[in-house]
């Protein structure tokens, strides 16, 4: 799991998503998730957008089972994933609901961990730094204020 940054898979699912997300991009994700679960029936480009999908959503309902059953340590995975999978599931509800209208229970275990994490927000750290800085050097740098 802390290798994820390394997945390539991930990493253009996620750009993909992104991309898919632009008003420009021409994409409907819902009419291809019903094309999808309907005949199969997808262009090149809708097959490859619910491809990133896909594969992000179930990789985040992986590490949500991780989290669920002790697996992977929730606070070092909140701290390190919280921003992007709280913007990820905010952000693609149109695709979710088009999922959920065929499988009701379709990354429920995601849903659950960014409801766990958004109960209890990320808190910003306050990090305070002294630096002594030689007098002379003080001197100059007070000059360009």
């Amino acid at each position: 799991m802390t290798e994820s940054h390394r997945n390539i898979s991930l990493t253009a699912g996620m750009r993909g998503i992104k991309s898919s997300l632009r008003a420009d991009s021409g994409c409907d994700i819902k009419n291809a998730v019903e094309k999808f679960v309907n005949d199969g029936s997808l262009d090149d480009k809708d097959a490859e957008t619910l491809n990133h999908y896909m594969y992000v959503f179930n990789f985040y309902e992986h590490v949500a089972v991780g989290v669920k059953n002790k697996a992977y340590d929730n606070r070092i995975l909140k701290d390190n994933r919280y921003t992007t999978v709280t913007r990820l599931w905010g952000k693609t509800e149109v695709f979710r609901a088009a999922i959920r209208e065929k499988n009701s229970t379709a990354y429920q275990e995601f849903e659950w961990l960014v409801q766990k994490w958004e109960h209890t927000p990320l808190t910003p750290n306050r990090v305070s730094v002294t630096i002594n800085i030689p007098k002379p050097l003080a001197n100059i740098i007070n000059f360009f204020k």
